[in-house]
């Protein structure tokens, strides 16, 4: 036995598990990979240092500083079986770049060197019971997009079980995620649920994510054709049900610049494409207000041809209406006088023209309004 061990323990030894771990997995998925060392460890670990994984731009799409599994599991790893078992990852550099003039990312050329056979039972398997993820950094852009600027997740640390790759499926359950985001530099303190991914959707559900000072419970579904991710707003539709959940007013401000409120609660579906979704059971909850929200929404981010039709029903309670925004004074002395209200209205937006059709009841009586602006 401690033969075996000093053997495995060689440089020359390690040297050749390194080189014979890298050719296989060229032979099996055409890629190119380096592995700087590979130490055996008497204890039954693998201890991979510098794992570098090109794209088919010769750039760095995956580096791990230091990768840990079982070593029984290297073997099988190397006679071909797809189990790798419990993996513990560290100092990872993940990078998912559209290039200039190309409509797929890396990351989907990578992917697509391993499922060139369209015969199912040669199609890529990965399989791994745990990934534990520490100080890794995830970078996202698209050359294409000068204006836009990369999506950056640093920090970031994670604990997946049940990961799995099948051809172009990839499955997880996240039991934990954290990191900081280039988000208005919002840190996102914990993310939980299951994720599923394949060519034409995306799905995250049981979904709770949380920032210092907001919680969002939700189950999240992307729905596109095929190569449709990269026009997000035009092609992918989305299925939101927001579950009761609450928005710090830290991270309302970074969305709403000038409010001046505290925390909201809030639940609701979403559905459609970003240029043209409805709302149903929306509902926004700040202090004593209670807004409703039912409706569709058009071209929401683009300010020249925003349009929308939603009807509105507001409620306030316990005397007075909790204004989040500044406001004149000679508003906030008028809704003061209105007392405990209520309102149904309709909002039309259509060629950066207002028109709100309202029926208030309040402590004064009840009124009735049709305006345009």
């Amino acid at each position: 036995m401690l033969l075996i061990v000093f053997v495995l323990m060689l440089p020359v030894t390690q040297t050749y598990f390194g080189q014979r771990f890298a050719k296989s997995i060229h032979d099996r998925f055409g890629t190119n990979i380096e592995i700087n060392s590979i130490q055996v460890s008497p204890f039954g670990y693998v201890k991979l240092h510098d794992i570098l994984a090109y794209d088919h731009m010769q750039d760095t799409l995956l580096y791990a500083g230091y990768l840990r599994l079982n070593a029984l599991r290297l073997g099988a790893i190397l006679q071909g079986e797809n189990e790798i078992g419990n993996v513990f990852l560290k100092d990872v550099v993940f990078n998912s770049t559209i290039y200039e003039n190309e409509s797929k990312s890396n990351v989907s050329q990578f992917f697509n060197r391993f499922n060139k056979d369209e015969n199912t039972k040669n199609k890529t398997q990965i399989v791994a019971s745990s990934i534990s993820l520490v100080d890794a950094s995830v970078i996202i852009q698209n050359q294409n997009k000068v204006k836009d600027r990369a999506q950056r997740f640093t920090a970031l640390n994670a604990d997946i079980q049940n990961f799995r790759i099948d051809g172009d499926l990839i499955s997880a359950d996240i039991q934990q995620l954290n990191t900081q985001t280039n988000w208005h530099d919002t840190a996102l303190t914990s993310l939980t649920g299951t994720y599923q991914f394949s060519p034409t959707n995306m799905k995250l559900e049981n979904a709770v994510i949380q920032t210092k000072e907001s919680v969002l419970d939700m189950d999240i579904r992307l729905t596109y054709p095929k190569d449709g991710l990269k026009d997000f707003v035009d092609k992918v539709s989305l299925s939101v049900d927001l579950k009761p959940s609450s928005l710090g007013s830290p991270d309302l401000k970074k969305i709403i610049p000038n409010w001046k409120g505290q925390f909201v609660k809030l639940k609701g579906n979403i559905n459609g494409p970003v240029y043209d979704f409805t709302t149903k059971g929306v509902q926004i909850r700040h202090q004593n207000t209670t807004v409703n929200l039912d409706g569709k929404i058009k071209n929401i981010l683009d300010v020249d041809t925003r349009s929308l039709e939603v009807d509105v029903k507001i409620d306030v309670a316990e005397n007075k209406a909790s204004i989040p925004f500044t406001v004149t004074s000679e508003i906030t002395e008028f809704l003061m006088r209105l007392d405990d209200f209520s309102a149904a209205a309709k909002v039309v937006l259509h060629d950066k023209l207002w028109n709100v059709r309202a029926d208030l009841i309040t402590a004064l009586g009840r009124m009735q309004s049709n305006a345009s602006f």
